[in-house]
């Protein structure tokens, strides 16, 4: 990798992680806020609600942003025919979606979500632009600029949910922040100058309709991973289960969008500039090198979630329920961020059937472990998708073996970060045995327990990682 698209690298990875630390990390107050003022059930509908909405928004994309990356066209002009298509398949779809409500709640087992979905799907052509906005913010490796639409309008739609959860407005607090961070994203981004106009060229359709074609069953298939689980456990076990099940994957996944989407963003386009300029063999160091921040990075998070799930009860006694499907989950993440690490380089060397045939495993193994396992309940579902991930993972690795993508050293790259979370583990229950550890009810305990699990984990990190310790110095350096 080249000093300059390090440096790049660096760079967008720290302007991309402080977006999605005041956007993604905002979710942290409304995940409190639903769980202090929703019930289970309203929880369940409203998720079950948002799952369909982020089913269409995958539909409507059809994968097409990545392409915006790849394009040998000027990008402006290729970006505009992106928008006339994503912004049109958006408008038509939540049309259908709006009159399709009662269908489709009642298919995912949902019935009172109906009209939270017709007023939801409002959302769809306004994240259309906005997608397409970073798409081409992506394009130029300029992270920066995603600071304002980005995190302003998380923070704007977060804080109507607050407000209106607090206020008892129920799992209408959830779809009006939803919808109020939908309409601000593209003004704001075209605020700071993102200024796409939707054009229209023949061609340049015909060259998003093949990439489509390839990657938008396989971005579809994505989307049902993350929500399948939902929709079984609402069929199988109600609302209510779900609303549970889904505070514990909500905490879960705050470490995976923070750290694996972070650096998946950031990775893709570098990947697709190292193929064009060195191939394979330029691009298989990288990758490896992506996966070794991101096991460190999140590694530690999922680490302090596991050794902390029985703590979940300070929020509310309610969700004691969760505490053991956030110890299964953080398996999960951990292992979902590398899958995704791979899948961002399968389609950036220029291989989305690869990628495709690899979320039609992820989501085959899911499905039969899921219909297997619900019958023992929230934590079975939660084992259902750490065996379909794992799955996943192997296949992945696979894929990328023998594609001569990923560079030697993986094992190594692995190693330390699972040796220091053990470590710290390791102390933890030592330090339970002994009575040292606070009540799970105590919420400064809590905090401080927290704090000191993380402040051990980067300790023996920087002991036992010598490599990442060397990187991350050259980074900042940079």
């Amino acid at each position: 990798m080249s000093q300059g698209l390090a440096g790049a690298a660096s760079r967008g990875a720290l302007w991309l992680g402080l977006v999605n630390l005041l956007s993604k990390g905002s979710q942290v107050f409304v995940t409190l806020a639903l769980g202090l003022f929703l019930t289970a059930a309203e929880l369940g509908s409203v998720t079950v609600t948002v799952a369909l909405v982020n089913l269409a928004l995958v539909v409507q994309s059809a994968g097409v942003y990545d392409v915006i990356a790849r394009t040998s066209e000027e990008p402006r002009r290729f970006a505009g025919t992106v928008v006339t298509i994503s912004v049109g398949l958006g408008a038509l779809i939540a049309v259908l979606a709006a009159v399709l409500a009662p269908q489709l709640a009642e298919l995912a087992g949902a019935r009172t979500a109906t009209d939270l979905l017709r007023v939801a799907v409002l959302s769809l052509p306004f994240t259309a632009l906005a997608g397409v906005q970073m798409a081409y913010l992506h394009r130029q490796l300029d992270f920066r600029r995603r600071l304002v639409p980005d995190a302003g309008s998380a923070l704007a739609g977060a804080a109507v949910t607050v407000v209106g959860a607090a206020a008892g407005l129920g799992e209408w607090s959830l779809v009006a922040g939803l919808v109020t961070t939908a309409v601000l994203a593209p003004l704001l981004g075209t605020a700071v100058g993102i200024r796409l106009r939707p054009r229209w060229s023949a061609a340049h359709a015909r060259t998003v309709g093949r990439w489509a074609a390839v990657t938008g069953p396989g971005a579809v298939l994505g989307l049902v991973l993350l929500n399948l689980d939902y929709v079984v456990v609402t069929r199988v076990l109600g609302e209510a289960a779900t609303g549970v099940y889904s505070f514990a994957f909500r905490i879960a996944f705050v470490p995976y969008v923070m750290g694996a989407v972070v650096l998946g963003g950031v990775a893709f386009p570098l990947y697709a500039r190292l193929m064009a300029s060195g191939g394979e063999r330029a691009m298989a160091p990288a990758v490896v090198r992506f996966v070794h921040v991101l096991a460190a990075t999140t590694g530690g998070a999922y680490l302090a979630l596991a050794l902390l799930a029985d703590r979940i009860v300070v929020i509310d006694p309610r969700w004691a329920g969760s505490a053991p499907v956030l110890r299964v989950l953080t398996v999960y993440g951990v292992l979902l961020g590398l899958v995704l690490m791979g899948h961002e380089a399968l389609r950036a060397s220029g291989r989305p059937g690869s990628y495709l045939r690899a979320q039609v495993v992820h989501v085959v193994v899911l499905l039969v472990a899921a219909v297997t396992l619900v019958r023992f309940g929230i934590v079975g579902m939660a084992w259902a998708q750490v065996g379909a991930v794992a799955v996943a993972a192997v296949v992945v690795v696979v894929m990328l073996a023998r594609a001569g993508v990923l560079g030697s050293g993986l094992g190594r790259a692995l190693l330390p970060p699972l040796g220091a979370a053990a470590l710290v583990a390791v102390g933890h229950q030592a330090a339970g045995r002994a009575g040292l550890l606070p009540p799970a009810d105590s919420l400064v305990g809590g905090a401080v327990v927290g704090v000191l699990v993380l402040l051990a984990y980067v300790g023996a990190l920087v002991v036992v990682d010598r490599p990442l310790v060397r990187d991350l110095r050259a980074a900042v350096a940079r």
